[in-house]
C-alpha cells in the first residue's frame, strides 16, 4: 500500500470515528438567538455560539454541548488591505459596525450578521454571515464585501476567517 493511500485510508477513518462521536442523530431544537448589548448568542440545539459585540469574535462555539474553543480561543473575520492596513472586523472602526439577527418565524433558519459600512477610514463594506439551520450540526459562513465608488480607492491583498 502506498504511503498516500495509507494517509488517506487513516484520515476517512478518523472522519468516520469523529462522526460517531460528534454526530448524533437527535432532533434539534428550532433556531433562535438572543441579543444584550454586549452578545448575540445562537443556538439551533446541536450547535451554539456567541458572538462579542465589544471585539466582533466568536467566543464561544459549542457542538452537542461540547466547548470547541477552550482555553480562551476565539474565531473572527480579519483582512489586510491597502486603505487600513491590518482591519478586524468588529473591533476595527467600531463607529460603522453593526450587528443584526434573523430568525424566519417558520424557524428554516438563524442568520446572525455583522456588518461594516464602508467609511473614510476603511473604504470596504463587509458583512460576515453565520447561519445556523435545524438539524444541522454545522455553522455555514458567508462573507459579502463592497465598495461604493463615493468611498476612496482600496485593494484586498487578502482576508480570512480564523479560529484559536
Amino acid at each position: 500500500m502506498s504511503m498516500r493511500r495509507l494517509v488517506m485510508t487513516l484520515s476517512t477513518s478518523l472522519l468516520v470515528v469523529l462522526s460517531v462521536i460528534f454526530v448524533h442523530p437527535t432532533q434539534a431544537a428550532a433556531a433562535c438567538a438572543t441579543e444584550t448589548t454586549g452578545a448575540i448568542t445562537a443556538t439551533n440545539g446541536l450547535v451554539a455560539f456567541t458572538l462579542s459585540k465589544s471585539s466582533g469574535s466568536i467566543t464561544s462555539l459549542q457542538l452537542h454541548g461540547h466547548e470547541l474553543l477552550g482555553h480562551g480561543g476565539s474565531a473572527y473575520w480579519d483582512m489586510n488591505d491597502s486603505a487600513y492596513g491590518y482591519f478586524v472586523l468588529g473591533s476595527g472602526d467600531q463607529a460603522n459596525t453593526t450587528y443584526s439577527v434573523t430568525c424566519p418565524a417558520n424557524g428554516s433558519s438563524i442568520d446572525v450578521a455583522i456588518t461594516h459600512k464602508g467609511s473614510s477610514a476603511e473604504p470596504m463594506g463587509i458583512s460576515q454571515h453565520y447561519v445556523l439551520q435545524p438539524g444541522v450540526p454545522a455553522i455555514h459562513l458567508f462573507t459579502v464585501i463592497s465598495h461604493s465608488s463615493s468611498l476612496g480607492s482600496d485593494s484586498i491583498a487578502q482576508f480570512r476567517f480564523v479560529m484559536r
